[in-house]
Order: C-alpha cells, then sequence, then structure tokens
C-alpha cells in the first residue's frame, strides 16, 4: 500500500473498494439520511435568523440540497451506486457547502459573521460521518473552505473576521484531515489483515479437505487389505490342509503339519531321492499390492540363514517357488524351543544360561562378521535340538535379518516400510525402537534381555496392562534392576555382564564376540545343579547344552523321538508366541 495515495496494486485496490463500499454502505445511508435531516431542519432557525431572506434560503435548502439529497439516498439502492458511491457522496456535500456560502452572501449582518459556523459543521460532516475515502474528502472540504474564504473576502466582510474564519476553516481542515487519513489508514491495514486470515483459513481448509480425502482413502484401502487378508488366510488355510500328502516341485513328499505362524507354515518331509527328513517352511502369500516383495523376504531369509555357516544355526537345504508359493528346505530339529523350555523351567541356572547363550553368541558373531544382523533375537527364535549327541542350541529365523553387506542385487532395504519397525518389542534395543543407526550390537541386547529373564524369570521390563507402548517407552527411557537383587544365586560378574549387554547406548555393549568370550571364561566358575544343568555337572561340548535328563531318559527320548517328541523347524517367526509380549512388532 502506498502510504501517500493510500492505494494498493490495482488487483487488490479493486479488491478493496468492493469491501470498503459493503462494510460502509450501511453508515453511507445513516450519514446521508443524519445530513439531510439536520440541513432541512435549519430551516426553521432561519425563519428567526434571517427573517428578511429566510424565503430565498429556504428555496435553496428545500427546491436545491432537499433533492440533491434524496436523489443520493434513492441512488444508494441502485446497483450503479456502488461504481460511483465516493464521486456522487463528495457532489453533494460540495453542493451543501456551496449553498452555504450562498446563503453567506444574501444573508444581512450580523448573520454574514457567524456562517463560517455552518461551513464547519459541513467539514466536520464530510470527514466523520460519510465514510468517504481520504482523498474525496480532503478536496471537497477545502474547496469548500477556499470558496468561503474568497467570498467573505469579496462581499466586505471585516479583514479580522476573515482570517478568524480562515484560522478556524484550516484548524478543522487539519483536524480532519488527519483523522480521515488515519481512519482509512487502519481500514486498509485491517483488510490486508483479514485477507491474510483468510487465504490462510482457506489453505487450511483445503489442506483438511485433502487431509479428509487421504484418510477416508486409507480406511477404504485397510479394509481393502483387511478383506484381502482374510480371503489369503482362507486360501492358505485351506492350502495348509491339502498340502499333507502331496509332492512339492516333483522332490519332496509332505507329510505332516509340525508348526506354523505369521508368514508361513511348517511340514514335515521326505526328500524322495535321498529319503532323508527334512522341514518345509510354506511362506503365506503377501497381502500387500507387490507379491514379488514377499519373495524376496523369503529369499533373504535363506541368504541370510546360508551365509552363516555355524553348527548352532539352522541349515537351509533349499529355496524355491512352486505355482506362486515359495518355500524352504531347513533340516528338521527335534525338541522345544527356549520359549518352550522357559515356559516349563520358569528359571534356569547360570550354568545352564550360559551353556545355551555361549553358542547363540558364537552364531551371531558369525553372522554380523558375515554383514547380517538377525534383528529378531528372542526365546522362540532359539531352538533346543535333542540329538544322540545330546542338546544343541540353535538360532533360528533369518527372516527379518538385516543384510549389512554392499550387494546391490539384494536389495533389503526395500523390504522394510518406512515408518515401519520389525522385531519383538520385549527383546529390541532402545536405538532400533528409536529408528536411530543401530549395528550387531542390538542383537547383544536381545541376548542381555534373554539372560535376565532365564536368570530371574521375567522381563527386564515389563507392561503391566500388556500395553505396547509401555513396554517400548520403558526399554527406551529406564535402567533395568540389578539381577542379583532378584536372584541372589547370580554371581556378580554374571550380573555385571547382563546390565552391559543391556546398556542403553550401544557403544557401552560388548560385541557378539566379546560377549561370547567373557561368557565362556565365566562358565567354569558357576557351580552347578544336577536337576537342571545334567547328571553329575558334566561339562558339554561347544555349541551343546546338557539335556536336563538322566541318561535313561535321554535314551528313551531319542529311540522314540519320531513318535513322542514334538517335531519343531525352523520358520520365519518359528510358531506364533502364545504370549503377547513376545508377539513381533512390524
Amino acid at each position: 500500500m502506498n502510504p501517500i495515495t493510500l492505494r494498493f496494486p490495482p488487483p487488490l485496490e479493486k479488491d478493496f473498494l468492493d469491501y470498503y463500499f459493503r462494510k460502509s454502505l450501511k453508515q453511507i445511508r445513516v450519514a446521508m439520511t443524519l445530513g439531510a435531516s439536520l440541513f432541512l431542519a435549519y430551516g426553521i432557525v432561519d425563519m428567526w435568523a434571517r427573517p428578511d431572506v429566510f424565503r430565498k434560503i429556504w428555496f435553496i435548502r428545500y427546491a436545491v440540497d432537499g433533492p440533491v439529497f434524496l436523489a443520493l439516498l434513492l441512488l444508494s439502492l441502485s446497483p450503479v451506486f456502488r461504481r460511483i458511491v465516493q464521486p456522487a457522496f463528495s457532489f453533494v456535500i460540495l453542493v451543501a457547502g456551496l449553498s452555504t456560502v450562498v446563503v453567506l452572501t444574501i444573508s444581512q449582518y450580523p448573520a454574514k459573521y457567524y456562517a463560517y459556523a455552518g461551513i464547519g459543521q459541513i467539514l466536520m460532516y464530510a470527514y466523520a460521518f460519510t465514510r468517504l475515502r481520504f482523498i474525496y474528502a480532503s478536496i471537497v472540504s477545502l474547496v469548500v473552505s477556499v470558496t468561503y474564504i474568497v467570498a467573505a473576502s469579496i462581499i466586505g466582510i471585516p479583514r479580522g473576521l476573515v482570517l478568524l474564519a480562515t484560522a478556524f476553516l484550516l484548524t478543522v481542515n487539519l483536524v480532519g484531515m488527519f483523522a480521515s487519513y488515519y481512519m482509512e489508514y487502519y481500514i486498509r491495514e485491517n483488510y490486508v489483515q483479514n485477507r491474510i486470515v483468510q487465504l490462510r483459513t482457506d489453505e487450511l481448509a483445503a489442506k483438511n479437505n485433502e487431509l479428509s480425502n487421504k484418510n477416508r482413502e486409507l480406511v477404504q484401502s485397510r479394509e481393502e487389505l483387511l478383506r484381502s487378508a482374510k480371503r489369503i488366510d482362507l486360501v492358505f488355510a485351506a492350502l495348509s490342509e491339502a498340502l499333507p500328502g502331496t509332492i512339492l516341485d516333483e522332490k519332496y513328499e509332505i507329510a505332516e503339519k509340525i508348526g506354523s505362524g505369521g508368514f508361513g507354515t511348517v511340514y514335515r518331509a521326505t526328500h524322495l531321492i535321498l529319503r532323508h527328513s527334512v522341514a518345509i517352511k510354506v511362506f503365506r502369500p503377501s497381502m500387500g499390492p507387490d507379491p514379488a516383495k514377499s519373495l524376496e523376504r523369503c529369499r533373504i531369509e535363506g541368504i541370510s540363514a546360508c551365509r552363516v555357516h555355524h553348527r548352532n544355526a539352522v541349515t537351509v537345504l533349499d529355496f524355491g517357488v512352486s505355482a506362486g508359493i515359495a518355500y524352504m528346505v531347513m533340516e528338521l530339529l527335534q525338541g522345544r524351543s527356549l520359549q518352550e523350555e522357559r515356559n516349563r523351567l520358569g528359571l534356569f541356572s547360570p550354568a545352564r544360561t550360559l551353556d545355551i547363550l555361549i553358542p547363540v553368541c558364537s552364531v551371531l558373531a558369525e553372522a554380523h562378521a558375515s554383514g547380517i544382523i538377525h534383528r529378531d533375537i528372542k526365546p522362540a527364535n532359539i531352538f533346543l535340538h535333542r540329538s544322540r549327541d545330546g542338546e544343541t542350541a540353535k538360532v533360528v529365523d533369518f527372516g527379518v535379518a538385516r543384510l549389512m553387506a554392499d550387494d546391490s542385487t539384494l536389495h533389503s532395504e526395500t523390504l522394510t516400510e518406512a515408518g515401519s519397525i520389525i522385531g519383538t518389542p520385549a527383546y529390541m534395543s532402545p536405538e532400533r525402537l528409536t529408528e536411530k543407526p543401530y549395528d550387531g550390537r542390538a542383537d547383544v541386547y536381545s541376548v542381555g534381555v534373554i539372560m535376565y529373564e532365564m536368570l530371574c524369570g521375567h522381563l527386564p521390563f515389563r507392561s503391566s496392562d500388556g500395553n505396547y507402548w509401555s513396554l517400548i517407552m520403558s526399554q527406551i527411557t529406564q535402567s533395568p534392576l540389578s539381577p542379583k537383587r532378584i536372584n541372589a544365586a547370580i554371581p556378580d560378574a554374571l550380573d555385571a555382564l547382563v546390565l552391559k549387554a543391556l546398556s542403553k547406548n550401544p557403544q557401552n555393549r560388548p560385541t557378539a564376540k566379546q560377549l561370547e568370550e567373557l561368557l565362556t571364561e565365566l562358565l567354569p566358575t558357576l557351580p552347578r545343579d544336577l536337576a537342571t544343568d545334567g547328571p553329575g555337572g558334566r561339562q558339554t561340548g561347544p555349541g551343546q547344552t546338557a539335556s536336563g535328563l538322566s541318561d535313561t531318559e535321554l535314551i528313551q527320548t531319542v529311540e522314540s523321538a519320531r513318535e513322542t517328541v514334538a517335531v519343531k523347524a525352523i520358520s520365519i517367526d518359528n510358531a506364533e508366541d502364545t504370549n503377547k509380549r513376545d508377539e513381533p512388532l512390524t
């Protein structure tokens, strides 16, 4: 806005004039009515103030000024009035002012002396009541003032009275112009602020409308996904029941189902040529729009497991796709998961805890050296495999592993959707829960949680109401209670190792290799419990644990394994966790 002319650039000026007209029309009509009424009412005063010429004055008032005011009032009802309101109203005020000057010239003394008071009233009316813009009010007022002063000088009014009238009218004009200028200035400023607010309101309304549309689309998409998931579940459930007894890719004869979970179903099977028992995991089809992503996740599980060459990691034998369904062939394991063993025993001795977790650390050290982070270490993914050689801990389920190696053919990062977290909250490290960069020490944190749980009988962080988010906040913000305060049988050195593995700062945690070495060094110093650590407290070989059974029970168990022992195979999610705290968060 130009501060001198009080004008906006052309497009905005037109909008302002329309706005100003709408806001001031009612006041303009009131001002016209009030001005006409007062101007005509002064005719009564003329009868005794100017008795000699009041008829002439009445003619001016009622035959000239009155019709002009009335014409303007009627014109205000017309649409044309919007375009001519400022010059038209200025013309009416000019007519009224010049009429007053004419009255001055025909009046007799002493009426001539106080005629400037009427001019002053007209000026105040023009500046304050009419809502004339500053430029129009100033021009018409100055014209009327100058005309009066010139007329007063011509008709012979004493010079002193002319000077007094000039000073008076000058003062009125200065005060009126000042008031009119700032009144219009602030009206224009207010208009700009209102326009900005309106623009912001319109933008917010448009964004809210856009968000509402997107929310509706998301709701529809979610409903469609749920319907699709239900259809896939029904189809896959039917397929799972139909697969036993069939031949897969002319190589594997599928037998009974031995496990199922969120990502697929595991079957006992036989290699037809080698007559060798295996476990086959059939992956559940993806319910997303990109089935290839589901197959890629399956492929990466196989790649991850194959890269870890360790006797305590599950062995992957084959991978393929048959009729659009991905499957993976693995060694057949017998025994139970650490989760099931935990549910059975509740509490582990320090020696048995280390017997199980030292091989786990060894596997993770190998995986990390190969550029793989497991990302879902938990009791359900540690399997206690029983064979004639005893009990061997096996790390399973590389389905959510992250490949750290620079291999452009894997595209592993595309398998995790933006904003999602894969894993099990109760065992996840703080840096993963907060979506910060992480490395293999995230798996070490998970081992620390498992150690704490085995030694204390419960997790270091728990949620009383089963709320995931309160559990996550505890993982991120709280420090665990010392295990030794819960179980006095825990040695100080092991207590310190558990707390070190559970450090919030990953830089303060040992690597998987360092933790393996520290636990291995500590193991010989621990006493053994005959009831839980094996007969006679005997030491097991590398990668093995004591069976927890007597020699006779162990032989009977091995010989009757195919008939009586629950067979477990390795899957992306193993079997679905029975406890809600172990459910994976994706």
